[in-house]
């Protein structure tokens, strides 16, 4: 009898992210293994109902959102609960309710924590008493009586331990770099070019993700700003951002920053792209932006980009160096 996986996410593809990719490469690969699999999430992908995506079964529902996170309704996770073995869930609100809805049914539930940021809450957001919620909610979140507690980097880990304090339930497990299709994209320039209407020769500093708090990158979009107010910002230089369209809210705030701030001939915003095409685009840029407010961030995408060309981030964030930047560089010669 085959072992039974249900994977519960705020949100799943057709959305685009980094937790969508994880979940989706884990199902692929434990299927190949025999095992059977399927993914509960919200329709923020546009999709609506049961469908398959890439050969994985996808059950996705009507939630309501809260501060851009989906919650899963508890109904919608009870017979796919009651069908499962096993119950794999991640941060933020998809936790607390996957795991109370597994342990009603009696069933082992696994968490994956992307991240810790605990104090961090404080830097991130400039209004005391959000700071606050967040961090309280987080703290909820994470505290749950989870079965087990997988995390992306030693950094999360060592975070986490500090709330949850039960180093034998908790266990590291990296990420994987997918380093062929790296090795076999081709820097495509002139896409990158038409793609963000580049019009004469610049150099282009990259950053690609969501457009959350968490990431870091209205922190980076203020970095600009200060090097614009010195007039810092060569004219040959553009700061490229390919940004998803979740969370909308934040997303808008952060274009309308960019108008407010008057760095629209500096600032250039496009929508995120398949992973094929993100490869070529990451080849082709001058330089890659890892704005992530924690290490763990900060590892998992400079390996991503460790593997393509250089690395070099203390030019545009040293304006801002001084509030708190975690920076790292890596030359690559090619």
């Amino acid at each position: 009898m085959k072992t039974k996986i249900v994977f519960i996410t705020e949100n799943f593809f057709p959305h685009v992210g980094g937790v969508e990719k994880y979940f989706l490469d884990i199902a692929k690969e434990l299927k190949k293994r025999g095992y059977e699999v399927r993914v509960i999430t919200s329709n923020s992908g546009g999709k609506t109902g049961c469908f398959e995506f890439e050969g994985i079964p996808i059950y996705a529902y009507k939630w309501f959102s809260f501060a851009d996170h989906s919650i899963p309704k508890k109904s919608d996770l009870d017979s796919h609960v009651q069908w499962a073995d096993i119950v794999h869930t991640t941060t933020y609100t998809a936790g607390p309710i996957s795991n109370k809805v597994a342990k009603k049914y009696h069933k082992p539930c696994i968490i994956i924590v992307h991240e810790v940021l605990g104090k961090k809450w404080h830097w991130i957001e400039k209004n005391p008493f959000m700071a606050l919620a967040y961090r309280i909610f987080e703290y909820y979140c994470v505290k749950q009586n989870y079965d087990f507690y997988l995390c992306n980097s030693h950094s999360t880990e060592q975070d986490l331990q500090r709330i949850v304090k039960k180093s034998e339930k908790i266990r590291t497990i990296y990420h994987s770099v997918e380093l062929e299709n790296l090795k076999n994209a081709v820097a495509d320039r002139k896409f990158l070019n038409e793609y963000f209407n580049i019009k004469t020769d610049k150099k282009v500093f990259l950053y690609y993700g969501r457009p959350g708090l968490p990431k870091g990158v209205f922190v980076y979009l203020k970095a600009i700003k200060e090097l614009y107010k010195k007039n810092s910002i060569p004219i040959d230089v553009v700061f490229a951002f390919l940004l998803s369209r979740q969370p909308a809210r934040q997303r808008k705030v952060f274009i309308e920053l960019v108008k407010k701030y008057k760095l629209e001939k500096f600032v250039l915003i496009a929508e995120s792209v398949p992973h094929e095409k993100l490869y070529s685009l990451v080849k082709a840029a001058d330089y890659i932006v890892v704005p992530a407010r924690t290490s763990a961030g900060i590892d998992q995408d400079l390996d991503l980009v460790a593997q393509t060309r250089l690395c070099h981030f203390d030019q545009v964030l040293r304006a801002h160096g001084a509030s708190g930047f975690q920076i790292r560089a890596a030359h690559i010669n090619h």
